[in-house]
């Protein structure tokens, strides 16, 4: 939760409207009590890049609560590009967009955006 902070964060030193969520917020009886409105992107702070199955139901679960239209960023910053990790986290967990660093998430929100602020919110899971 502290990697999410963090970035959470720099985003907003950026202009975005951005909002650290601890992991419990992700279970199913707290995922209903998350705004939906003016949402357009969520990013799942992940530190054990290795738990690519429990980062797929989590985007499972936001995809059924906030629809297809927000961007879901999946950010493994454990993960080691170098060494082949992570290999096909996109696909195995059906997120949009990958970030293995803060500067990597900082790119692929911006890009999400358009360059512009925008809307994040950055709920943590483990």
């Amino acid at each position: 939760e502290a990697a999410a902070a963090m970035f959470a964060h720099l985003l907003q030193r950026r202009g975005f409207d951005a909002e650290a969520r601890p992991s419990e917020a992700l279970g199913i009886s707290n995922l209903n009590q998350l705004e939906r409105d003016d949402l357009k992107l969520i990013c799942l702070s992940c530190v054990n890049p290795r738990a690519l199955q429990h980062a797929r139901r989590i985007v499972q679960r936001l995809r059924r609560r906030f629809g297809a239209h927000v961007t879901i960023l999946l950010a493994l910053w454990n993960a080691k590009p170098a060494e082949g990790e992570p290999r096909d986290a996109l696909a195995v967990t059906g997120a949009d967009r990958l970030a293995t660093s803060l500067p990597d998430a900082l790119r692929e929100v911006e890009s999400s955006a358009g360059l512009g602020s925008g809307e994040a919110t950055t709920p943590s899971a483990a």
